[in-house]
């Protein structure tokens, strides 16, 4: 392949039968994870060293002696070992946020409502559950994020797709190095994790404990890096995270954090950013862009939080299939007065996620 036309990709789907050939190069020392982002697929179940799905299944809980709580099946680590001349590059002041993990009321078809509350400032972290907050960067800027448990069970939080330094990435147990290596958040304990943020996208944050019950209750969100000194403006830039509502399969798909969308305007004429997300447990997302049931078009910019180089970012019918632990970007310019639909459906049987949007 030309280097046009190669993918640059966090997350890849491989079809039965596929083959895929890779080249990644450590840039940093650490513990590290390749792994399939199916849930069912990482679990000791699929493994085979247990028979029955327990409540600890696809929990990343390394520390643990119980090989029902292991990460497991497609699953392999990676120790990266720098050389002795090697120092990590230098960190400035770093900006400070704090992500509260709290239970609510249930909501949903969830058994469960967990989520994360972003506390602003000084004023205190809100007491009630809504959408999970977008989490809002800026390249090259470092950013600490303490994470504190505010749950009854521990907890832990994985930065997908982000370039940083081990012992933050989020993996209980694993995260660091054999010296130091990440514990998991303690009910009623904090964990800063230290991010730079390398490149400009769309990211994950989820939990990476106790994943079945804890990603179907809640616990994921996007994050979007901006390129130094733009301005995140919703009213252009519009992210679409999709997970399960519970852990039935087939899935009841929600979309920020709900399974119905209220209408939306956009600004005619402009160009606008549509990011979508999918951190559901298996099963890609399908969407639809239309305008009187036929597809538009939208052009492709970006994929797992890199830019296309420019062969691969180009115009094309309004339809895409996102897998799990993927996230996709695409720029749309609506037409005065038309009106459109965007619909995100899983398999199943499920009515669609369907926004409505008019253009004016």
């Amino acid at each position: 392949y030309a280097d046009s036309a190669r993918r640059r990709v966090v997350t890849q789907v491989m079809n039965p039968g596929q083959t895929m050939s890779m080249v990644w190069s450590p840039d940093r020392d650490g513990q590290w994870l390749f792994h399939c982002h199916i849930g069912f697929h990482v679990i000791p179940e699929g493994a085979r060293l247990v028979a029955e799905r327990t409540s600890a299944s696809h929990a990343h809980d390394a520390l643990s002696a119980d090989a029902g709580t292991h990460m497991a099946g497609l699953v392999l680590g990676m120790d990266v070992r720098a050389p002795a001349s090697w120092k990590p590059a230098m960190r400035t002041a770093a900006t400070s946020l704090r992500l509260h993990v709290t239970e609510g009321k249930r909501r949903t078809r969830a058994a469960r409502a967990l989520g994360y509350v972003l506390q602003q400032g000084d004023a205190p972290a809100a007491d009630s559950l809504g959408a999970n907050p977008v989490l809002v960067m800026h390249r090259g800027e470092p950013v600490d994020i303490t994470v504190l448990n505010r749950l009854k069970e521990p907890t832990a939080v994985h930065w997908h797709g982000i370039e940083l330094e081990s012992y933050s990435d989020g993996v209980a147990g694993w995260s660091g190095s054999a010296q130091r290596v990440a514990p998991l958040i303690a009910p009623g304990d904090s964990f800063v994790a230290r991010l730079t943020l390398a490149r400009p996208g769309t990211f994950i944050y989820h939990t990476h404990l106790g994943d079945f019950e804890q990603i179907t209750s809640g616990l994921f969100g996007g994050l979007i890096v901006l390129p130094q000194g733009a301005r995140y403006d919703p009213s252009t830039d519009h992210i679409f995270v999709a997970g399960w509502d519970g852990p039935e399969d087939p899935p009841h798909l929600l979309v920020n954090g709900d399974s119905v969308a209220a209408p939306a305007r956009y600004t005619a004429n402009t160009s606008h950013r549509l990011r979508f997300v999918n951190i559901g447990v298996a099963a890609p997302m399908k969407v639809r862009l239309t305008r009187d049931t036929a597809l538009v078009q939208w052009r492709a910019v970006a994929k797992d939080g890199d830019d296309l180089p420019r062969a691969q970012a180009i115009s094309r019918p309004a339809e895409l299939s996102l897998d799990v632990g993927e996230t996709a970007d695409f720029e749309f310019r609506p037409v005065a007065g038309a009106r459109y639909v965007l619909t995100i459906k899983s398999f199943g049987k499920q009515e669609p996620y369907a926004v409505r949007i008019r253009a004016r």
